[in-house]
């Protein structure tokens, strides 16, 4: 998921145009301010080449020297979405595809395929700006088959 790393709380309020560019280009890693992030510190969050490719395309027809621009707005009140509202939206993407998720899921998600493909806890633990690697590692979802798998790894 391209979201799955934004929280438990959702996307992060990453909103405002500025929080995306820098002279018209799709940062590669968007730093959001205290405001509007969790834990009240800075946090990073780096982009993928495909997302950045899907956030310039979307962006194509905007007029992006409007700094007061932002990507998520209601039509009805023409104001920008608040983050919780936001979640509640990718839930709702979800279950229109019928996918039983959430933004939280999907982190879970997000974290368990990263350790599965042997991607060090500490590093993943920064990707998802994680304190300790010990709050990472409660989100790792171990199931009966990924058990049975890591058992079979052994030769007797």
């Amino acid at each position: 998921s391209f979201f799955g790393d934004f929280g438990h709380e959702g996307p992060p309020f990453l909103n405002a145009i500025p929080d995306l560019l820098e002279l018209d280009e799709v940062k590669d890693i968007i730093i959001l301010n205290p405001s509007k992030s969790k834990g009240n510190t800075y946090n990073q969050y780096y982009v993928s080449d495909v997302l950045k490719k899907e956030i310039k395309h979307y962006l194509k027809d905007w007029d992006l020297k409007n700094k007061e621009r932002y990507l998520f707005i209601s039509p009805k009140t023409n104001k920008p979405y608040n983050k919780c509202y936001i979640s509640q939206l990718f839930t709702s993407i979800y279950s229109n595809f019928g996918i039983h998720s959430s933004t939280h899921q999907s982190r879970r998600t997000f974290i368990t395929n990263l350790l599965d493909k042997n991607i060090p806890i500490t590093t993943v633990q920064h990707l998802v700006n994680h304190k300790s690697y010990q709050s990472t590692s409660v989100y790792y979802n171990t199931n009966t088959d990924r058990l049975k798998n890591v058992v079979n790894l052994f030769k007797i």
